[in-house]
């Protein structure tokens, strides 16, 4: 919790110095390397806050095990070509059956002027394959 909070007090001092928007995501899938025995339909909700490159965010969804799962992050934008831009994520989740932990993740998001849409690579973690996932947002 000390960690969320100084997280986001730091993002609140870029707040100041960048221009901030305001994205409400919506979780849609996945594919998983290796095996078909996943729930490849994720549904959910989320919320992005970025200030310049860094951002931080959360959400809840229906995760590939069938549970119900609650993510946390923050982020950079490494690459900006305008609309298409490439983060590295630093992420938890729970809902997975063990204690949640932080995966780098790196994510390529297309973002329209009003809508986008997100890809990002879970890496294989233990004994779980490499899993690719997408959904869709709106500025706001």
């Amino acid at each position: 919790m000390k960690r969320a909070a100084a997280g986001l007090l730091l993002l609140a001092s870029f707040s100041a110095a960048a221009a901030c928007e305001d994205w409400l995501g919506v979780p849609l899938g996945s594919k998983h390397g290796g095996s078909d025995n996943y729930r490849e339909f994720n549904p959910g909700i989320g919320f992005e806050h970025r200030c310049g490159r860094f951002g931080i965010g959360g959400g809840i969804f229906r995760n590939s095990l069938d549970r119900t799962a609650i993510h946390f992050g923050v982020g950079a934008t490494a690459l900006d070509f305008g609309a298409l831009k490439i983060r590295v994520l630093l992420l938890a989740a729970s809902g997975y059956g063990t204690k949640a932990g932080y995966v780098a993740v790196p994510m390529v998001s297309y973002e329209g002027k009003k809508y986008g849409m997100d890809f990002l690579v879970v890496p294989p973690i233990g004994d779980r394959q490499w899993v690719i996932g997408y959904g869709v947002k709106m500025r706001f």
